[in-house]
């Protein structure tokens, strides 16, 4: 009976601990760089806020909300709203999102601060 008891408990605290995971909110924080394009650099804030800066551009801040473990939306400045699909890593951030009806992938790497 026992036996049973601590096997019951057992899968219980692993359950929980699954349904955990990791919390890409707290994952995507941080400053993160294109690997294509040097100076390409996006870098996401605890309250919303998304900086981007490209080389030749500068820099804008927008606001960017998680949809879910796997997207995230971006609201330009102009009004625009863009769902952007991404995979992370401890290091490495995917994004995919579709431009002109084309699929955009871009990698970038985490900048260790």
């Amino acid at each position: 009976m026992r036996k049973i008891i601590y096997s019951i408990a057992a899968m219980c605290i692993l359950l929980f601990l699954a349904s955990c995971g990791a919390n890409p909110e707290k994952g995507i924080i941080g400053k993160w760089e294109n690997v294509k394009v040097k100076g390409s650099i996006y870098e996401f804030f605890r309250d919303g806020t998304i900086v981007i800066t490209d080389p030749r551009e500068g820099s804008a801040a927008t606001d960017y909300a998680l949809l879910d473990d796997k997207h995230f939306k971006i609201m330009y400045p102009f009004g625009e709203k863009d769902v952007i699909a991404f995979s992370l890593s401890r290091n490495k951030l995917i994004l995919k999102e579709n431009i002109r009806n084309k699929k955009h992938v871009e990698e970038f790497r985490r900048i260790k601060q």
